[in-house]
């Protein structure tokens, strides 16, 4: 693949994610809840309000993290700190960059701002078809999801 022909995928990309977070945001408005508490074992992210009641569920795997400082993009892939199950879908973007001889699919860590964070995760949720993406704030930058299956959370009683 050229480098031209890459950069219409992520350009493609950027519209397919803005489509799907267009749909969230309509349907879930995730990016307005105060909380978000993920469990990687289960391989679930949990939206809550100012008073820690849940609002939704979601599936989730990582794309990947930005660090501010140094200020890189490191595929989940090469993230140990991340359970096989939350990252595996990824593999298969790894997977893609090697069938097309894209570097930035596979390397492990490069430098990088916060657009080339959403690039690829804009570029993962195409390839993989995914509902959408989070950015979950960290100590030293953000971690980029993956969501799917969404849904209300369950009403206590």
């Amino acid at each position: 693949m050229s480098e031209q022909e890459f950069y219409e995928l992520v350009r493609k990309s950027r519209a397919y994610l803005a489509e799907c977070q267009a749909r969230l945001k309509s349907e879930f408005n995730i990016e307005s809840y105060e909380y978000f508490d993920w469990n990687q074992p289960a391989g679930q992210i949990v939206f809550s309000d100012a008073k820690r009641r849940p609002k939704v569920v979601a599936n989730f795997e990582f794309v990947g993290t930005l660090s501010k400082d140094p200020q890189t993009w490191r595929w989940a892939w090469a993230n140990d700190s991340f359970l096989p199950a939350v990252k595996k879908s990824v593999l298969e973007v790894k997977g893609f960059g090697e069938a097309h001889d894209l570097p930035p699919l596979l390397q492990e860590q490069w430098e990088a701002d916060e657009a080339d964070g959403w690039d690829m995760t804009a570029l993962a949720v195409n390839l993989l078809q995914s509902e959408g993406a989070y950015r979950a704030p960290g100590d030293n930058g953000f971690s980029f999801l993956l969501l799917t299956r969404l849904a209300w959370a369950p009403v206590a009683a």
